[in-house]
């Protein structure tokens, strides 16, 4: 016979058939199990190692997460568009680049393409196309610039956000978990917005008037990530976090199409200019969401007063601490540091990031460069790769919830299978890119940006996932951790572009997308061996432990 505590009294309860009670709480009927209880959490000891499930009433209420009472689904999506309103105004700038700089003044005389001394037959021999680069021609495909800005100086630019969020990325975790989400995600998304708004201002300036602009986005960008994964981490039940993942992280995808079909029509109106516009209109849009958030959403579900009394107990029941979030829990640095499945979290953020930063900074270059399409083919076939991300990593993170709710996968073994997806298959993608495509077959490239779109969306469901699970109580910690090696991979990224593509040859593109694959690589194998899907040890609060140590167990059965 199986007994619990009773959610509604300190009363045990004993339940009448426990071969329904133990699957439904995630254990197999023979195993020992010592119960107790507090506070609508049930704390169990399987053998000697100490586990952690949220026992939730069968006659608790559910309002689904897709239907439209759900208020849980409206924070997802609100957190959708704020990722979506962020990453459109960093990103912007690949394509604003494009028509913002005189690209014709430095392919006359800067380094990678027109000095002659160094540029000698193999160079020349090694393009399968050839283009003229007269002033006349770009105009022509619709490149109408005329910043003076260098190969190198664009690369800085495209670093600088993410410097300054190297210095508030990890802090902002520890922040959030703390304070609450809701304050620090507000004002990340209101910095993007006034210096997006002030970008043409600064631009036309000097150059570095629109470094430190992009510099002070970053201290925004440091607290995005962590703290809509602290939001979720709250508002979320376990076996919702995958479909979840992969819906407010499509705001990654959807700002990587929508931002490049639009910055490229807005490109090539003669009005302002045209590539301003780019700028007032991502921004714009940011401050919109600042109002729409702060009006609508909460740090947490007890806090928000358009949530259901049904749906909040629901979310409470499910997460433990959804409720409130403890100013006083310490947090185990040290175990954290030293976990492997954290550590197989970071090595993947830093593969993925590297890889996503490479694709939105400098295709749209790629594309003009050595495919040669003009601004609204480049417009049309920036948004593709992005396109399929938006579509997989949503059909992948409900597949996984799937195999998850019915037992067909555990938690770690399907984190593990989707993650190596994700990683081994944008091998092979890189690698087709790489070895395969040129100017001849852009729609070869297409296919292989398309089947990498795919294979990145599987990540949502690994290391991803992995990351919200392992440690509830800190995945604001956690979170800033990962993101703080991503933002290391991100800056990296055109970096390591600008010293390998010098010259801006096929030879140099070859060995851009070589060094994703490789990186791609390593991750895969390192989560694949030490990479998990359930809450560590270390995870569990302190204060629980205690409580479930000093309480005298009710029963202790063999089932």
């Amino acid at each position: 016979m199986f007994v619990h505590t009773s959610l509604r009294s300190k009363t045990p309860a004993t339940v009448a058939n426990p071969a329904f009670a133990a699957p439904r709480m995630g254990m197999r009927p023979g195993l020992v199990v010592t119960a107790s209880g507090k506070n609508q959490n049930t704390w169990l000891t399987l053998g000697i190692q100490l586990s952690f499930f949220p026992f939730v009433d069968r006659m608790t209420p559910k309002i689904l997460l897709f239907s439209l009472k759900s208020v849980r689904l409206r924070i997802c999506i609100l957190a959708m568009l704020g990722i979506f309103a962020t990453v459109s105004m960093r990103t912007i700038l690949g394509m604003a680049m494009v028509c913002m700089v005189n690209t014709t003044a430095f392919v006359e005389t800067n380094e990678y393409v027109a000095m002659s001394f160094f540029r000698n037959a193999s160079f020349e021999e090694e393009r399968v196309c050839s283009k003229s680069y007269s002033a006349q021609a770009m105009a022509e495909s619709g490149y109408h610039g005329t910043l003076l800005w260098s190969p190198s100086m664009q690369s800085l630019l495209f670093s600088a956000t993410f410097y300054g969020g190297l210095i508030t990325i990890l802090p902002s975790g520890y922040l959030a978990d703390r304070f609450g989400p809701k304050p620090f995600f507000i004002l990340s998304v209101l910095d993007y917005s006034v210096v997006t708004i002030l970008g043409p201002l600064l631009a036309n300036t000097n150059f570095y008037a629109f470094l430190v602009g992009r510099l002070i986005m970053g201290l925004g960008e440091g607290f995005i990530m962590p703290t809509v994964s602290s939001l979720a981490s709250r508002w979320f039940p376990p076996n919702e976090r995958g479909a979840v993942a992969a819906l407010y992280t499509s705001g990654i995808q959807l700002a990587g199409s929508t931002g490049g079909f639009v910055s490229a029509s807005l490109c090539s109106l003669d009005f302002s200019g045209g590539w301003p516009l780019i700028f007032y209109t991502f921004g714009c849009l940011g401050c919109l969401w600042c109002v729409i958030f702060t009006i609508v959403a909460s740090s947490s579900p007890g806090e928000n007063k358009w949530i259901s009394n049904e749906e909040k107990n629901h979310i409470i029941s499910a997460v433990p601490h959804s409720s409130t979030y403890d100013k006083n829990v310490p947090v185990p640095w040290r175990r954290i540091m030293s976990s492997t499945a954290v550590l197989s979290i970071l090595v993947v953020q830093f593969s993925f990031s590297y890889s996503l930063t490479t694709l939105q900074s400098f295709l749209p270059a790629y594309f003009r460069d050595i495919l040669l399409l003009d601004v609204k083919s480049n417009g049309l076939y920036t948004v593709l790769p992005f396109l399929s991300q938006l579509i997989f990593k949503n059909v992948f993170g409900h597949l996984s919830d799937y195999l998850k709710r019915k037992e067909i996968l555990s938690c770690t073994t399907s984190s593990k299978v989707f993650q190596s997806i994700g990683s081994f298959g944008s091998v092979v993608c890189f690698s087709g890119l790489a070895w395969f495509v040129n100017c001849e077959t852009p729609i070869l490239a297409l296919a292989f940006l398309g089947m990498h779109g795919l294979c990145f969306s599987c990540g949502m469901s690994g290391f991803y996932v992995s990351c919200l699970s392992i440690a509830p109580s800190y995945t604001g910690v956690v979170m800033s951790m990962s993101m703080f090696f991503g933002t290391i991979g991100n800056a990296l990224a055109p970096l390591t572009f600008g010293l390998v593509n010098s010259q801006g040859s096929d030879k140099e593109w070859r060995n851009v997308y070589l060094i994703c694959a490789v990186l791609n690589a390593i991750a895969g194998v390192v989560f694949l061996v030490s990479g998990s899907g359930q809450i560590q040890v270390w995870a569990i609060p302190e204060s629980p432990k205690k409580q479930r140590m000093n309480q005298e167990p009710i029963v202790t059965n063999s089932l």
